[in-house]
């Protein structure tokens, strides 16, 4: 620019003005995106077109494409098929499931993507409220709501405690030697992603799997049939596992499951209906002539003597094979000297005979 402006002064002597400054830019495009420019973009001067496609017509096929530290195969051969279902195909890489799109995006199949879909057409098809049992926690667990926007601060906070990191720290695992309250270990959690806009993204994890379905599909939870089987398995894994209390494990056996349950089904006796066997019947208290006053049926208890005592076995044998603290020993011997005075010795079983009827003044006088 500065030659074209020194030349015309050289024609026109007369000329004084200073020469004016610019500000020149240029742009470098090298290998394919040359052609993508050529293409794509192009120059307003056709010279300039002119020679850019005469450089285009003597480049080399490239042998090796690379992104970043990825050596890319190309696409061999493309079919199109015509599908009168108009349905969506994923594109399915073996082993890595990734794959380059559009130059630019690694990206990979989506497996998350169909499992939504299959959860969501089991809460919209496969469901129904004729399905939902009658007795108490028939509607815990039931899609009765679909929400069409998950939001992290509105699902259940236990889940904000799960840690998101691909490894654990050196710092975790000697905070697990000094017994420290997990509170006190700085490790990221979903609690510290609210808000932001990775709370739904890059989570992380530390065993790899390479199918989303991997795993048991049926826990030993259900697969032995007596509580019994379940504990002596659980407190199995606790004896041969050296991180692991096998004595806190029993009581807190005892203390969360078995004695709220006994306790829970004490409460649940003392307060439980009748029921006629006939016409199903229900009664607050069971009527005096010991029959259905609507069919005459026989009338049972709806709370037996077995559910009550299913666990107290049990947890006598959890008493004598490991060191249970003295309250929680109390609290057993406690329970059964309650069920004791409660329930007659010289039968298994208690029926409404036990309860109804009138007393004599001799049956209280030994």
């Amino acid at each position: 620019m500065k030659e074209f402006y020194l030349k015309k002064r050289l024609k026109c002597s007369n000329i004084e003005e200073p020469l004016p400054e610019f500000k020149s830019y240029s742009i470098s495009i090298r290998s394919k995106y040359a052609r993508k420019f050529y293409d794509e973009i192009g120059f307003s001067l056709s010279r300039k077109q002119r020679a850019l496609k005469s450089v285009l017509s003597k480049e080399g096929k490239v042998r090796v494409e690379k992104f970043k530290n990825f050596i890319l195969d190309g696409v061999k051969k493309i079919d199109i098929s015509n599908i009168p279902s108009g349905h969506l195909y994923d594109i399915e890489v073996e082993e890595d499931h990734n794959f380059l799109m559009n130059d630019f995006i690694l990206s990979s199949n989506c497996d998350g993507d169909e499992d939504c879909v299959m959860l969501l057409l089991d809460g919209l098809i496969n469901f129904s409220k004729e399905y939902l049992p009658e007795g108490r926690g028939r509607l815990m667990d039931s899609p009765l709501v679909l929400t069409e926007r998950i939001d992290p601060k509105e699902v259940d906070g236990e889940v904000h405690n799960m840690d998101i990191c691909y490894r654990y720290p050196l710092d975790f695992y000697l905070s697990t030697l000094k017994c420290e309250d997990p509170k006190n270990i700085e490790m990221e959690t979903i609690k510290d992603r609210l808000n932001t806009n990775s709370q739904y993204e890059n989570l992380g994890f530390t065993q790899e799997v390479t199918d989303i379905s991997e795993g048991p599909l049926m826990s030993s939870y259900k697969t032995l049939e007596t509580m019994r089987e379940k504990m002596e398995l659980q407190l199995k894994i606790a004896k041969k596992t050296r991180a692991v209390d096998e004595d806190d494990v029993a009581e807190r056996i005892l203390k969360s499951h078995f004695i709220p349950d006994i306790i829970g089904n004490l409460r649940a006796f003392s307060t439980q209906k009748f029921r006629c066997v006939k016409c199903n019947a229900k009664f607050r208290r069971p009527p005096l002539s010991k029959t259905c006053p609507k069919c005459g049926g026989k009338i049972i208890l709806t709370v037996h003597e077995a559910s009550i005592k299913k666990y107290l076995g049990a947890s006598y044998r959890i008493l004598e094979e490991f060191k249970i603290s003295e309250y929680t020993r109390q609290r057993i011997e406690l329970l059964k000297m309650e069920i004791e005075s409660l329930f007659k010795e010289d039968k298994d079983d208690l029926n409404v005979e036990d309860l109804g009827g009138q007393k004599k003044l001799s049956d209280f006088v030994s």
